[in-house]
């Protein structure tokens, strides 16, 4: 059995001072992006060099948009090159069947010009269809094939409506088992709350993002506060370590012959 383990939490900041509120609060990666401009939508770059910059203890992300508006902007200065994690998204690529070379040759591009030498992370829009974007599964697949590090599965659709009204429980196990097998991580986003933790321990999730519950009011154009992080981290600790603890006693109850109730 594979042991359980705390999902790592991941918040979604737009600068700074907005990364410090989430590091005091518990955060172990920091993902910078501009939630006014979509479910990926990209920070300035001064922004994101500002953050890989300042936080050095955690891992630090960046979202860079959807493939097929991507340009990154114009820059000469290598600012992905304390970024550990980068991540593009593909809405509007649903029928192309060109996509995965386009990914490849856009991820190819911006590895060059911008100094991004570490880990790909793809990402599936539970609301594919919303998206206009491919299947989780064909997604998946295209990642282990173009050697991404793993795969976050999203909302493209910011409108207050879960990942998990998309797919089932039984889906994401079925696809972390998948990525598993392949030595790729799965994070989940998408609306996720912390009601919503109890129905993914089943998953193993490597990884929860959140911005939404990580921000004042629930709200995610509003800032990230350290209150909201530390609290959202509390309930994830005490539900996988619940979880742990109850899988320890059951297995000592199977070997002692003891039955709990």
């Amino acid at each position: 059995m594979r042991p359980m383990h705390r999902p790592q939490l991941l918040v979604s900041v737009t600068g700074v001072d907005e990364a410090n509120a989430a590091l005091q609060g518990g955060a172990d990666i920091i993902d910078v992006k501009d939630p006014h401009v979509g479910s990926l939508g990209m920070a300035p770059v001064d922004a994101i060099q500002a953050v890989s910059s300042r936080i050095t203890t955690i891992p630090v992300s960046a979202a860079l948009g959807e493939l097929i508006e991507c340009n990154v902007g114009e820059t000469d200065t290598p600012f992905l090159a304390g970024v550990e994690f980068a991540k593009l998204g593909l809405s509007g690529c649903g029928s192309r069947d060109n996509w995965i070379n386009l990914w490849q040759r856009t991820r190819s591009r911006i590895e060059v010009e911008y100094g991004f030498h570490r880990r790909w992370i793809a990402v599936a829009y539970a609301d594919a269809g919303r998206a206009s974007a491919p299947s989780v599964s064909s997604i998946a697949r295209a990642a282990a094939a173009t050697g991404c590090a793993g795969v976050l599965v999203d909302t493209f659709v910011k409108d207050g409506r879960s990942m998990l009204e998309f797919l089932s429980v039984d889906e994401l196990i079925a696809l972390r088992r998948g990525l598993q097998s392949g030595g790729m991580l799965l994070a989940l986003a998408g609306n996720l709350r912390a009601e919503n933790l109890a129905l993914l321990r089943d998953v193993k999730p490597d990884v929860i993002a959140v911005r939404s519950a990580a921000c004042s009011q629930g709200q995610r154009t509003q800032s990230v506060e350290t209150a909201a992080v530390a609290a959202f981290r509390e309930k994830l600790c005490t539900l996988f370590e619940q979880r742990s603890q109850s899988n320890t006693l059951n297995c000592l109850s199977r070997q002692s012959g003891t039955i709990h109730t």
